[in-house]
């Protein structure tokens, strides 16, 4: 196999989707959520309905939802923000290369003295991979992942699909068309 080398960006956007892929697609993420519709609609249901309700519990129990439905929202805008301003990482052109022993990332940021720019990752270390209309993640476990935003990709997706196919077990992909 000839080594497939491209390039692409990751930025805010892309950063946030997958922030928010990855908080918000199990039930950890989505139980806070759910709570405060909940909470939220039976505190109104219960004052405007034939139940009794002190305005004060009323306002208390929607605030209770209102909080919970948006705190995990802008708790993950808040953190992408902040990985975006402390990371170099995001500011270069983050270039990959796959080759028959695995996969090799590296930037040309300066991460200072000691830092690394350069990973590998081989092929049978890949925890998953999925594609989504926006990006391609490529995990090494159930959280850390390296992004491939679509929408600025110096490479042929096809191409790396096809590789990809070739390379990891069936199982752990999850790539369109």
């Amino acid at each position: 196999m000839e080594p497939y080398i491209f390039s692409t960006t990751v930025d805010l956007k892309s950063l946030r989707r997958f922030n928010f892929y990855v908080n918000f697609r199990n039930l950890r993420g989505i139980l806070p959520i759910i709570i405060g519709v909940i909470i939220f609609i039976a505190s109104n249901v219960t004052y405007f309905g034939p139940g009794e309700m002190f305005l004060q519990d009323y306002i208390v129990f929607s605030l209770l939802g209102i909080v919970l439905i948006a705190y995990p929202v802008v708790i993950v805008l808040i953190r992408t923000k902040g990985m975006m301003a402390r990371s170099e990482v995001f500011s270069e052109p983050l270039n990959y290369s796959f080759e028959p022993e695995g996969i090799r990332f590296w930037t040309e940021a300066d991460l200072g003295e000691g830092e690394e720019t350069e990973s590998k990752l081989r092929w049978e270390g890949i925890f998953k991979v999925i594609e989504t209309k926006d990006m391609l993640m490529i995990f090494s476990n159930r959280v850390n992942a390296f992004l491939v935003p679509l929408d600025n990709l110096s490479g042929d997706i096809t191409k790396i699909r096809e590789i990809l196919r070739s390379q990891v077990d069936g199982y752990k992909l999850k790539l369109r068309s």
